[in-house]
């Protein structure tokens, strides 16, 4: 039983990650933490399991035309700014997360979630700009390696702040994931070993099946409304930060 409930978990919050970019990570982190799992055991499970459900998702979005993958596009270009600043901020993510307390690190990416989504709720945007980008990827992947979690809304969000489309921001932040997800899956390994058990290979199952079908959902509706979809992004992460801080205070 516990392995088709950890599968049925990593399939839905995959589900709502490939399809809002967001959500994995900081669903399942707090989650699989308070249903018992050991901690060190939980965030590279997370991380493996995200990095391969992003390569899926990734291909998924390509298909169905949620972001344009190919050598050069802009798609492209933002996702690989992001992976590779974001490399270092993983590195220093896994180094700060051994000795700085989790709960400043949590009020951190609590108040960042917050402020990020009313600015996306606001309809406040910016104009498109590289030094944003290359921001965006050294902050999200700290969060990421340090907690699991805090990745996609950092990202997903920031991207429609700079005025990018919300299926492309989506797509590029699930196409980003897959090698900062793994480098920091790597690392984690050298630190602490591989966590071979059920939890890793249940997540990475589910992972997989919600990335299939994920980047669909976005594909049906983008076109619907983008005004709805921008506030939903909107909402969710100020939600997220909101949850977040609440938590840290009791």
């Amino acid at each position: 039983m516990t392995v088709i409930l950890l599968i049925v978990l990593a399939f839905f919050a995959e589900l709502i990650d490939s399809g809002l970019g967001m959500m994995y990570g900081t669903i399942l982190s707090p989650l699989l933490i308070i249903l018992g799992f050991n901690p060190y055991y939980v965030v590279p499970a997370i991380l493996l399991s995200q990095g391969l459900g992003g390569l899926m998702a990734s291909f998924r979005h390509n298909h169905f035309k949620n972001g344009d993958f190919k050598l050069g596009s802009d798609d492209t270009k933002v996702a690989l700014v992001i992976s590779i600043l974001g490399i270092v901020g993983v590195i220093l993510g896994v180094w700060v997360g051994k000795s700085i307390p989790k709960e400043f690190l949590r009020l951190y990416i609590s108040i960042l979630c917050i402020i990020m989504g009313l600015i996306v709720i606001s309809k406040k945007r910016f104009k498109f700009n590289w030094k944003g980008i290359l921001a965006i990827g050294f902050v999200s992947s700290f969060n990421k390696a340090f907690s699991g979690g805090g990745f996609g809304p950092i990202v997903t969000s920031s991207q429609v702040i700079l005025n990018r489309k919300e299926h492309n921001a989506i797509s590029s932040t699930d196409l980003a994931e897959v090698p900062i997800c793994i480098s920091a899956f790597v690392l984690w390994v050298i630190a602490k070993g591989f966590p071979s058990n059920e939890l890793l290979w249940s997540l990475i199952g589910g992972s997989l099946m919600g990335a299939f079908i994920g980047p669909k959902l976005l594909y049906l509706i983008r076109n619907k409304n983008r005004e709805v979809l921008t506030r939903v992004i909107g909402i969710l992460v100020t939600l997220l930060g909101i949850i977040s801080l609440f938590k840290i205070q009791i």
